[in-house]
């Protein structure tokens, strides 16, 4: 078992915007520094037969630079650069992974993270702060499920995979608005063949559900709003064979 704890300093350093700006004022961003604190556990228990591991983090951000659509004059928008006062990141993260028998492997991950904006002022401009909102594209949740199941079947070994992933809603765009929210997603991967020394082929099946769903949206530049569907079900089959010694 393995105790730690870690401080790290980040810096990044600041630019000019160079697509159409609304004023003088947000042609240029200032640089960005963040002080990062963590503390986890690292384990392995039962004769290695289960992997645990933990970890809790913050992180606080000095003028973090914030990439959002703005609105300009003429009713469209611009891709800006801004500073936001500041930024506290907080959360925790899980994983474990257990060798059940010595032909079943279970895979467990979560991850929670809270995001948001302690202080941005005129963040929607003059006089539209984003104070308390949420980071965009930071959803909180995020957890992944997998098994692995393996036989000897003479030739090689038979194996079969399933890996489910969720994450939660998140907005797009740092005001929060309800337009710019995308819901949650699962979806569903599947995985069965044989694997042998110098060969191997599987059947496949990524978002096995066929789930349909808007996973992000934006509005462009002409002030057109637009989305982004996840992909379909998609399924095939691949044959690996390795040549040389």
């Amino acid at each position: 078992m393995l105790v730690y704890a870690k401080y790290a300093r980040g810096f990044k350093s600041g630019g000019y915007n160079a697509d159409f700006v609304s004023s003088l004022d947000i042609i240029a961003f200032d640089d960005e520094s963040v002080d990062s604190y963590e503390a986890g556990l690292k384990s392995q228990l039962f004769d290695g037969r289960l992997r645990f591991n933990v970890a809790a983090y913050v992180s606080k951000h000095k003028d973090f630079q914030v990439f959002s659509f703005t609105a300009l004059p003429n009713g469209g928008t611009a891709l800006t650069v801004t500073n936001a006062g500041e930024v506290t990141s907080a959360g925790v993260e899980v994983d474990m992974l257990a060798a059940v028998t010595q032909w079943a492997n279970f895979r467990v991950t979560y991850g929670y993270n809270d995001a948001s904006f302690d202080s941005f002022k005129d963040g929607g401009g003059v006089g539209v702060d984003f104070d308390g909102n949420k980071l965009s594209e930071a959803p909180e949740h995020n957890l992944g499920l997998g098994a692995d199941l393996h036989w000897n079947v003479g030739i090689g070994e038979l194996v079969a995979q399933a890996d489910y992933n969720y994450r939660s809603s998140y907005y797009s765009n740092p005001n929060n608005l309800p337009a710019n929210l995308n819901g949650s997603l699962a979806l569903l991967g599947l995985r069965v063949g044989v694997e042998a020394d110098r060969w191997s082929f599987f059947l496949w099946s990524k978002n096995a559900g066929d789930v349909s769903k808007q996973v992000y949206n934006s509005v462009s530049f002409l002030g057109v709003p637009r989305v982004t569907y996840s992909e379909p079900r998609t399924y095939g089959a691949t044959l690996k064979y390795r040549f040389g010694s």
